[in-house]
């Protein structure tokens, strides 16, 4: 990997890449985020984990963060625990108002796992 990533204060910078080194393009502007840096990366992945990363939009000014789709079986078995949970305890542990709010089982294991990994 070395040579791939340039740093900028910890932080992978895209634009810093000479397209020409690469056989595969490794800027986030083959995915129409020219001026985006990635914060940070989890490759975490099973029944509880998800890969995820934390992106810093500078044009827009914003952070973003971007969770892998299903691509394994775990990620299958996730899919499939669609059952409603309510999510009281997630607003007030979050901070917001989750009153009569429900959200995919499965989805709030995942982000339960990315809450607590950014803690």
């Amino acid at each position: 990997r070395e040579g791939l990533m340039h740093s900028l204060n910890g932080l992978y910078h895209p634009l810093e890449i000479e397209r020409n080194d690469l056989n595969v393009c490794y800027s986030l502007e083959c995915f129409g985020m020219p001026r985006s840096l990635v914060a940070y990366a989890s490759y975490e992945a099973d029944v509880i984990k998800t890969p995820y990363c934390i992106l810093i939009d500078l044009e827009a000014e914003s952070v973003v963060i971007a969770v892998m789709g299903s691509a394994t079986l775990e990620d299958m078995v996730t899919d499939m625990q669609f059952s409603p949970v309510r999510m009281d305890k997630v607003g007030m542990v979050c901070g917001f108002d989750a009153e009569g709010k429900f959200c995919h089982r499965g989805m709030l294991t995942k982000s339960k796992f990315i809450f607590n990994d950014l803690k």
